[in-house]
């Protein structure tokens, strides 16, 4: 069933493209945001990569957050793919 609550198959080819054509816009925007969160786990990445330079104790948790974000930006650009 479509995000509208009818069935694709049930339109005909021309009623499936255009329902496929509505949903466009809330594919888009959730692929806009997956890409906006990719760019800021990007930037959190650089800044513990900066972080973990600095010679200090916490160096393991650095490592641990490195690793965190390291594997949400794989999964979110998985995401995008689909």
């Amino acid at each position: 069933m479509g995000s509208r609550g009818y069935n694709r198959s049930d339109l005909g080819a021309e009623g499936a493209y255009i329902a496929l054509m509505r949903d466009e816009p809330l594919i888009d925007l959730r692929r806009t945001q997956l890409l906006a969160l990719d760019s800021n786990l990007d930037d959190a990445r650089r800044a513990l990569l900066r972080a973990a330079r600095i010679p200090t104790v916490f160096a393991a948790e650095l490592r641990t957050l490195l690793a965190a974000v390291a594997e949400l930006e794989r999964r979110v650009l998985e995401s995008t793919e689909s």
